[in-house]
């Protein structure tokens, strides 16, 4: 209940609430990349940071390769997610950037890994068992 309290005092931005790589494309313009979001259907108002940790969370249900390069780059990508909103213009402390992003990102990862123990037994079971390691 405190987290859930904390968020709704956090900032508010604009949110995709549906942000992850199939739904956002990366091209390069005159020297710089760009990225482009698709799939706006669940736009809203969210606690700064819900996005970022969507992307990164969302991302650890594709395959293991994406979950290690995740675990190996996620403090990188929150500190270009935290230049990004300097860049446009947005103020706003740190640790409630970080309060938002871990909002999403953790319970991402929380159900994977019961997803992995409590599922009847299946292919995505199986998938999720032999990610995080469970023996069943």
């Amino acid at each position: 209940m405190a987290v859930a309290q904390s968020l709704i005092c956090l900032p508010k931005v604009v949110c995709h609430n549906d942000l992850h790589a199939r739904n956002a494309f990366i091209t390069r313009q005159n020297q710089k990349l760009l990225t482009y979001v698709i799939d706006w259907a669940s736009i809203g108002l969210g606690p700064v940071g819900l996005d970022a940790g969507t992307i990164l969370g969302g991302a650890t249900n594709w395959r293991a390769d994406e979950a290690r390069l995740i675990a190996n780059i996620e403090g990188e990508l929150f500190t270009e997610y935290l230049l990004g909103l300097k860049d446009a213009g947005f103020v706003c402390e740190r640790d409630q950037v970080r309060l938002g992003y871990l909002s999403n990102f953790v319970p991402y990862l929380w159900y994977y890994v019961i997803a992995a123990i409590g599922m009847p037994s299946g292919p995505l079971s199986r998938m999720y068992s032999k990610w995080f390691g469970v023996r069943r």
